[in-house]
C-alpha cells in the first residue's frame, strides 16, 4: 500500500519553509520567461579515503574552465543528509538549454576532469531539469545568490498527474500575497535522467536554525489555502498525484564552485 504523503508534502511545500533567508539574498519571480532555463546536475561518489584528493583535483579542474572563459555557472555541494550522504554534486543553473550545445570544448573538458579529479571518484548520475518560475517564489541559483544550505525534496508523481499537481502548486503560489517576504523556494521539472514524471523542490536555507519553526498540521498553515474546504481539496490533490517523495540536504561549497563575472 502506498503510504500517505499529504502531511509531509504540505510541510515541505508550505510551513516547512519557515525561517526565511534575508530578503536581499534572494529575489522573487513573477511571470515565466519566454526562454526556458536549464539545470544540469552531475553527481560523483568520492572513493573511500579520496575525498580530499578529489576536492583538490576538482579545484584544479575549475581553473581549466576559468582559463577557457567558460560563461556557465558551476555550483558545488556535498549531500549531508539522506540516502545519498557524502555524494558530491555539481550543477549549472540559469543558462538556456541551447547554451549546453555550445559548451567550451566538451572533449577537452572531459579530458581535463579525468586527469585532475576523475581517478578519485565514481560517476553516479546525470540529470537535466527545467526551471519552473511560474511555480516558484525565488531563483536563488539563477540569480547567482546560493545559500549555505539547500533542502532538496524530490516528488515522483503518478503517471498522467502532472497537470493536477502543477495546478495545486500554482494555487499555493498565487495564494502567497507577498512572495518577496517568503517563502523562498524554487521548483524544477525533470527533463531526463531519472524516473518520470518527477519534480524537484529547492528550499533555500541559511542553516539549521531555519528548521526551528516547522509545523506539520494543516491547521497551522494560515492564509495559504482558502478555508477548510480549500485545504481538503489541496490534500486530496497531493494525495492522488504524489507516488513517492524523499528529501536530502545539500551544503554549498564555495571553494569548489565557479561563478563567472557578468
Amino acid at each position: 500500500m502506498r503510504r500517505s504523503v499529504t502531511t509531509s508534502v504540505l510541510a515541505a511545500l508550505i510551513f516547512g519553509i519557515a525561517g526565511w533567508p534575508d530578503e536581499g539574498a534572494l529575489h522573487s519571480q513573477s511571470a515565466p520567461e519566454a526562454t526556458a532555463r536549464a539545470a544540469f546536475l552531475f553527481s560523483y561518489r568520492p572513493k573511500p579515503g579520496k575525498q580530499a584528493l578529489f576536492d583538490e583535483g576538482y579545484r584544479r579542474h575549475l581553473t581549466w574552465h576559468a582559463r577557457m572563459k567558460d560563461p556557465l555557472v558551476w555550483y558545488a555541494w556535498y549531500v549531508t543528509t539522506g540516502d545519498r550522504l557524502g555524494l558530491f554534486i555539481d550543477g549549472s543553473f540559469g543558462a538556456s538549454f541551447d547554451a549546453f550545445d555550445k559548451r567550451v570544448d566538451p572533449e577537452a573538458d572531459a579530458a581535463d576532469f579525468a586527469q585532475t579529479a576523475g581517478d578519485f571518484a565514481d560517476d553516479v548520475s546525470r540529470s537535466v531539469y527545467r526551471l519552473r518560475p511560474d511555480l516558484s517564489t525565488s531563483q536563488a541559483l539563477e540569480d547567482r545568490a546560493p545559500t549555505s544550505t539547500i533542502e532538496v525534496t524530490y516528488f515522483l508523481l503518478e503517471p498522467g498527474h502532472e497537470r493536477q499537481f502543477e495546478a495545486a502548486l500554482a494555487g499555493l503560489r498565487a495564494a502567497d500575497a507577498s512572495p518577496s517576504a517568503g517563502p523562498h523556494y524554487t521548483w524544477y521539472q525533470l527533463v531526463v535522467g531519472d524516473e518520470q514524471p518527477s519534480y524537484m523542490l529547492m528550499i533555500h536555507r541559511q542553516g539549521w536554525s531555519d528548521y526551528g519553526h516547522v509545523g506539520t498540521e494543516i491547521s497551522h498553515i494560515p492564509g495559504i489555502v482558502s478555508g477548510e474546504q480549500g485545504a481538503r481539496e489541496l490534500e486530496n490533490t497531493l494525495e492522488q498525484s504524489v507516488r513517492r517523495m524523499w528529501s536530502e540536504t545539500w551544503n554549498y561549497r564555495d571553494d569548489l564552485s565557479l561563478v563567472p563575472e557578468g
